[in-house]
């Protein structure tokens, strides 16, 4: 659920031309802080906003509200590549549950690092090393990619969406034209930054037409209804 209310705290070293995207959030600006010293220790330009957290129901509290960090695109691998010093792993033995982890499930760390937190990030390759691995050999930097372009692949249309957006359409409903818009504008947000659309082109066709249909619709309906008042006005 997109939030609209979200409230801009503060900007760090903000430029006009910056576009900003939601990139990690926080429960508690406390939590947040460790991540946000690195993010200065590393020169990355970024954005705090405010949002509000759900709260079990329905509904968002207002009142309590989460750390959302957004960064600019081209900072998104730098950020993903944050790792902590080896003095600050001082403390955590071989009973982490990363140790536990299988060579694969290493790997996949090293793949996706963006899901992970530091501590992980950090961890994750020094264990593989332990285990004997080379990590030039195993060609990360590849497997991010061919991840990455697996995601940024559009999702297949949905025959039942689709229908039921027409029908919503035809009858003036105002979901018709959020079905329509959302089919044909919606983006996804990949790791790396960059935001892609979310359905094919053939879906966003009919996005786009359900939308334009939509309008029609609900204009007409619309002068249905001006023109019975006049009549019954001038009864």
């Amino acid at each position: 659920m997109k939030i609209k209310n979200r409230i801009s705290l503060n900007r760090f070293n903000m430029q006009k031309d910056n576009t900003f995207i939601p990139y990690r959030r926080f429960d508690t600006m406390q939590i947040a802080q460790e991540f946000i010293e690195k993010l200065n220790e590393s020169g990355i330009i970024f954005e705090l906003d405010e949002y509000p957290k759900e709260t079990g129901t329905l509904f968002y509290n207002l009142s309590e509200n989460g750390i959302q960090i957004n960064l600019c695109q081209d900072d998104f691998d730098k950020a993903n590549s944050i790792t902590l010093q080896d003095n600050e792993l001082n403390g955590i033995n071989e009973d982490y549950y990363l140790y536990d982890f299988s060579d694969e499930e290493l790997i996949e760390v090293l793949v996706k690092p963006y899901e992970w937190g530091e501590i992980d990030r950090t961890l994750a390759p020094k264990i593989l090393i332990q285990r004997g691995y080379n990590l030039e050999d195993l060609d990360i930097e590849q497997k991010k990619e061919d991840y990455i372009q697996a995601l940024a692949q559009p999702q297949k249309e949905s025959l039942l969406l689709i229908i039921v957006g027409y029908g919503f359409a035809i009858v003036g409903g105002l979901l018709g034209l959020a079905i329509g818009w959302g089919l044909d504008n919606m983006k996804t947000s990949l790791p790396n930054g960059k935001q892609v659309y979310t359905y094919t082109e053939k879906c966003r066709k009919h996005g786009m037409r359900i939308f334009k249909l939509g309008v029609i619709m609900l204009t007409f309906y619309g002068l249905l209804f001006i023109i019975s008042l006049l009549f019954m006005y001038l009864k």
